[in-house]
């Protein structure tokens, strides 16, 4: 075991505070998600929890496809870098159109949920988390630290989805426009 420290404990800090952004859109997602579906759109939660769970399987197929693209990659921004950008700015596209559910038929909304819901999952989150993740082994040789940057890291995507989860009914109090049960859209909505 290496026992050459590499880093300070405000790098620590920081690579620990950078998936407080990817956990933001994953949060909002993951708590308010199904509400809006449901009251806003109108959907179906029995359907929407089979097309979460579908999407969730090709989620864990996509987790080993990007862990072996990461690997692979050579570029000037090095082998991470560049999934994390494309992850991060597919997953913000996404993240906005799973939100957005145009007036269609509900088939169709059904199907336009799930395909920005696994782009989102499956693809986009997946890149960015995987390439993150990697950065660990590629900052630091120091075991020690490895685990370190992964608890602090942990530590910052849990109080960011704590936080994002406690005041999201509040804020669909507070800026929903009074969306109701009845059919009524929240402003967000394309119509």
């Amino acid at each position: 075991m290496n026992d050459k420290k590499y880093l300070k404990w405000y790098h620590k800090v920081a690579y620990g505070s950078g998936d407080m952004a990817s956990n933001c859109g994953y949060a909002l997602i993951s708590s308010f998600m199904m509400l809006y579906l449901t009251n806003a759109v109108g959907l179906n939660s029995a359907v929407i929890g089979t097309l979460m769970m579908l999407s969730k399987l090709l989620d864990g197929v996509s987790d080993i496809f990007f862990g072996g693209l990461t690997d692979k990659t050579k570029s000037k921004l090095g082998q991470a870098r560049p999934w994390m950008l494309f992850g991060q700015i597919g997953a913000s596209a996404s993240l906005f159109l799973v939100f957005a559910i145009p007036s269609m038929s509900q088939s169709m909304q059904y199907a336009y949920f799930f395909v920005f819901y696994t782009a989102f999952n499956a693809i986009f989150y997946t890149a960015n988390s995987i390439a993150y993740s990697s950065l660990a082994a590629k900052i630091t040789k120091n075991g020690q630290e490895r685990a370190q940057l992964g608890s602090i890291r942990f530590i910052f995507a849990t109080f960011t989805t704590l936080v994002i989860s406690y005041n999201v009914m509040g804020l669909v109090e507070r800026f929903g426009g009074g969306a109701k049960k009845d059919g009524a859209r929240l402003p967000f909505c394309l119509q």
